[in-house]
């Protein structure tokens, strides 16, 4: 797999805009650093961007420090509620780690990573769409 570009980013090229500083960097800690896999890299591309837009006036590297725990907190929740279970995992696990890369490069005072909430996804929690042909199968000869 190869890492592609996100609609995000293409958004920052079209309009002639370069990416925030703090996500060039953070790729490149996950590129290099972490030597994470480009399909794990495209996993944490769009929340970690969605988060620096939605807070563009104190994502840059000298505003940072000026983000709050409660930010975090409100940001994760509200963005997870619409999301499936999946989507919900992958964006704890990119706000945490993105918060971590923060603090470790001393962007930040703090660990916000431990300001983003284990937000709880049950597995088979939603309506299945429909059952296979032989469990409805099975089924009926149950009632028979």
């Amino acid at each position: 797999m190869r890492e592609v570009v996100t609609e995000l980013e293409r958004d920052f090229f079209h309009a002639g805009k370069k990416l925030p500083v703090l996500y060039i960097e953070y790729m490149n800690y996950l590129r290099k650093t972490k030597e994470l896999a480009p399909g794990t890299i495209n996993n944490r591309k769009k929340p970690v961007l969605e988060f620096i837009i939605r807070h563009s006036s104190k994502c840059s590297p000298s505003n940072i420090k000026r983000v709050t725990q409660k930010e975090v907190q409100d940001y994760s929740m509200e963005t997870a509620a619409p999301l499936s279970r999946n989507l919900k995992r992958s964006l704890v696990i990119a706000l945490r780690d993105f918060f971590r890369f923060l603090h470790l490069y001393e962007h930040t005072n703090i660990d916000l990573s431990l300001s983003v909430p284990t937000i709880t996804t049950y597995r088979m929690s939603a309506i299945p769409r429909g059952m296979p042909w032989k469990t409805v199968e099975k089924v009926l000869q149950c009632i028979s």
